[in-house]
């Protein structure tokens, strides 16, 4: 039921491209087999690498694995060649625990212009987030891996148009 209120979310805003947190979750798979099915490219974000094996043998295609060595150098070398890696089913891998993996992957979400996200995690994910979307975009918080609080600054969402719902 919660994917299929995300696919509507997707729909409703016509939206080409997604940003997802826990996604190798059961849930997270889910999403993006449904959005292959719709050609909405999802941008996937994981925090080990058999989660990142997992996501590619699904044929997810941006999956960002945030506790790699290297991921940076990684992303730079496919986002130069996008749908390079497509036969192995994943063209990014990204690291969430390396420095700068943020700006890594929001060179992907500016290039696709995402402005959804979906948010199993909250706490500080929740601002991250809303760091690689696209101004007037929307995380939809769907969880509390976290165990906090949403975090979402004041700028953000002023000075970007952007918003925090639930979902």
């Amino acid at each position: 039921m919660t994917v299929a209120y995300m696919i509507e979310k997707l729909k409703e805003g016509n939206h080409t491209s997604v940003i997802i947190n826990a996604a190798a979750s059961a849930l997270g798979r889910m999403l993006i087999r449904w959005c292959k099915l719709l050609s909405i490219t999802t941008v996937n974000l994981v925090r080990r690498q058999e989660q990142a094996d997992i996501l590619a043998s699904i044929g997810a295609e941006h999956v960002f694995n945030t506790s790699d060595d290297g991921w940076k150098d990684a992303v730079k070398a496919v986002t130069s060649q996008l749908g390079s890696l497509a036969s192995i089913g994943a063209e990014h891998v990204f690291n969430t625990s390396d420095d700068g993996w943020k700006d890594a992957v929001k060179a992907v979400t500016s290039q696709l212009g995402t402005k959804i996200g979906f948010d199993a995690i909250a706490g500080s994910s929740t601002q991250d987030m809303l760091d690689l979307l696209a101004n007037e975009g929307v995380v939809h918080v769907y969880g509390g891996l976290s165990g906090q609080p949403v975090q979402a600054s004041p700028m953000s969402l002023i000075g970007g148009d952007k918003t925090v719902k639930g979902l």
